[in-house]
């Protein structure tokens, strides 16, 4: 089967100004907002090269980008978010923060991660796995939901391969594998570099 290829929109550029407002809506770090806004990115990365790729065909459901800090891989992500002007509902949610969601006191907060249309879940890692493996099985329920309902999502991870599928299970590894791509970045951190 080809690859399906995005269709052109007849959305309007948005200012700068609505840019920071969409960006702040899906929730991305203010920090990452200015960045993404200022225009301070370097597409020739490995990780924006790997995004810009992901959102041009909607191939796959899934792109994780594994690999060291500091490699743009955040950015990358977030980037993602603001190539997806059409979607609506689009969540930015750092994984230690979805660690500490309550199955049952945040229900409206869990269930516009399941459902999103696209979802960034950044620095997967970073959580604590809790007691009885708590976020192992939240996490599996989200890869699941989103597998199942082909939804749209992006991952980064300082986990790469082997570690990645000893953390989280063969389970998860396999539906990322399947309906994804898993990029590993092998690129010197940037931080306190000039631009992304």
């Amino acid at each position: 089967m080809a690859p399906k290829k995005k269709k052109a929109k007849d959305t309007p550029q948005l200012d700068n100004e609505q840019r920071f407002d969409k960006l702040e809506y899906a929730r991305v770090p203010k920090r990452v907002r200015r960045l993404l806004v200022e225009g301070k990115l370097d597409m020739s990365k490995h990780a924006m090269n790997a995004a810009r790729r992901w959102t041009e065909n909607e191939e796959h459901t899934f792109l994780v980008l594994a690999g060291g800090v500091g490699t743009g891989k955040t950015i990358a992500a977030a980037w993602t978010i603001e190539q997806a002007c059409e979607h609506h509902d689009i969540c930015f949610m750092p994984a230690p923060q979805l660690a500490g969601f309550s199955r049952y006191g945040d229900s409206d907060e869990l269930r516009w991660v399941l459902c999103c249309d696209l979802l960034v879940l950044d620095d997967l890692g970073m959580e604590h796995l809790g007691e009885r493996g708590y976020f192992l099985s939240l996490f599996d329920e989200v890869v699941e939901e989103r597998y199942e309902n082909e939804r749209r999502t992006v991952i980064t991870t300082n986990f790469t391969g082997e570690h990645f599928v000893n953390r989280y299970g063969q389970r998860v590894a396999d539906r990322l594998r399947e309906a994804g791509l898993f990029i590993e970045i092998a690129e010197e951190s940037m931080r306190g570099k000039e631009d992304f």
